[in-house]
């Protein structure tokens, strides 16, 4: 290397790294995208009675209960060798569990 091209890095070649970022200029011209438009287009249009029904087919909600491990693992483990989703599992499990009992309905809504 010659002395010309020592002479481009000065006296600290690491100088660069201390430096703050140059702020680039927002482009002008840009649309502005409206939030409406944004993630992936909605599929279902129906109403919703509760927002945990919010982008479930009809007649399913979410629910969130609170299991042990333990038969969680067993119940991902049935799942995962019978092939089929969880949500399928557990709603074959609950209506077989159901089916032929004597159930009183509650007034609450």
């Amino acid at each position: 290397m010659s002395n010309k091209d020592n002479r481009k890095m000065g006296t600290d070649p690491l100088a660069w790294i201390n430096r703050e970022p140059e702020q680039a200029e927002p482009e002008q011209g840009l649309p502005e995208v409206p939030r409406s438009n944004m993630g992936r287009p909605r599929t279902i249009y129906r109403e919703y009675e509760k927002t945990s029904q919010e982008g479930l087919q009809d007649n399913f909600t979410r629910a969130t209960f609170i299991v042990r491990e333990d038969l969680l693992k067993k119940l991902k483990d049935y799942a995962y060798t019978e092939r089929e989703t969880l949500k399928d599992v557990v709603n074959k499990m609950l209506a077989e569990f159901l089916d032929g009992k004597e159930i009183i309905e509650r007034n609450d809504k």
